[in-house]
């Protein structure tokens, strides 16, 4: 029976755009207080506008004093915070000795150390109420290996293996933590990528689709669905074919999995639209940012 989130404190990071601001709409509508914290301040106020929220604030994820600081801004306007998602995450694509080593550190520093660090903050306060839930917003891209997505796919199979080691190590203190795996979403993150898993039609250049791209309404739908059981999700996959595919795929040598996958559009992001990424790319590059 699903537990009513009406009335829940959740504190959603990267919660100004994209899936993070579909997730932050989701737990509003369903009554709960909704608090938002991101980097760009002008988006983070128009995103505050637009969902009618009270508090919000500036948030380095990377940052350990200033998580805690934006925790405890949230639990002063709002009270104890029931749930964190840690949603905040950068996706840089493209050929790895292309890739500017500040760029490399900024998406490790964001995807990877801004997960630990919310993770900890909240785990601080959840514990001694004996109650909580811990959602991190991870990728099936830390499941697989992609040409010009190498920084990406280890930082989020850092993450997927971070979220598992405290899940099992606090599973006893009444505190939940799971990890939403989504595949492609629909936001500029995959600007200028073709991110539908498809067959190959031979002597054609049609392809059959068999996994096709989600929107941030569907990730947030999951997140929901997760709290509402109030129990630890190790694997939730937007869309749920995306699981199903990656355990199939686990059952075949290691080489005949790879083959398909680069088959399946493996490859894609090393044919990225440059120009239509161009935008997202040197948000990410010129500025700190958290998606």
């Amino acid at each position: 029976m699903p537990h009513s989130l009406a009335g829940r404190i959740v504190a959603v990071t990267g919660g100004s755009r994209g899936i993070g601001f579909a997730i932050s709409r989701a737990f509003r509508e369903c009554g709960a207080h909704v608090a938002i914290g991101a980097l760009d301040e002008a988006q983070l106020r128009s995103a505050a506008d637009d969902l009618n929220l009270t508090c919000y604030s500036s948030l380095d994820v990377s940052d350990p004093g200033s998580f805690r600081t934006f925790l405890d801004k949230v639990t002063a306007a709002l009270g104890p915070i029931d749930v964190l998602v840690n949603n905040a995450g950068i996706m840089p694509v493209g050929p790895l000795l292309a890739e500017d080593d500040e760029l490399t550190r900024r998406t490790l520093d964001t995807d990877v150390l801004g997960m630990i660090v919310g993770t900890k903050r909240a785990l601080e306060l959840m514990i001694p109420r004996g109650r909580g839930h811990v959602v991190n917003i991870c990728s099936v891209m830390g499941q697989t290996a992609l040409p010009g997505m190498a920084t990406y796919n280890a930082c989020k199979a850092a993450a997927i293996t971070f979220t598992d080691a405290a899940r099992l190590e606090y599973r006893h203190t009444g505190v939940r933590i799971s990890t939403i795996l989504p595949g492609g979403v629909g936001t500029e993150l995959i600007a200028g990528l073709d991110a539908t898993v498809a067959l190959p039609i031979p002597g054609t250049s049609r392809r059959i689709p068999l996994i096709r791209t989600v929107e941030p309404a569907d990730v947030a739908h999951a997140v929901i669905r997760t709290v509402a059981a109030d129990a630890s999700r190790p694997r939730v996959y937007v869309p749920r074919i995306a699981g199903a595919f990656l355990g199939a795929q686990r059952l075949l040598p290691r080489a005949i999995g790879e083959s398909l996958n680069l088959r399946l559009g493996g490859e894609n992001a090393r044919h990225a639209d440059t120009d239509a990424r161009r935008n997202y790319q040197n948000r990410i590059s010129t500025t700190t940012s958290d998606g």
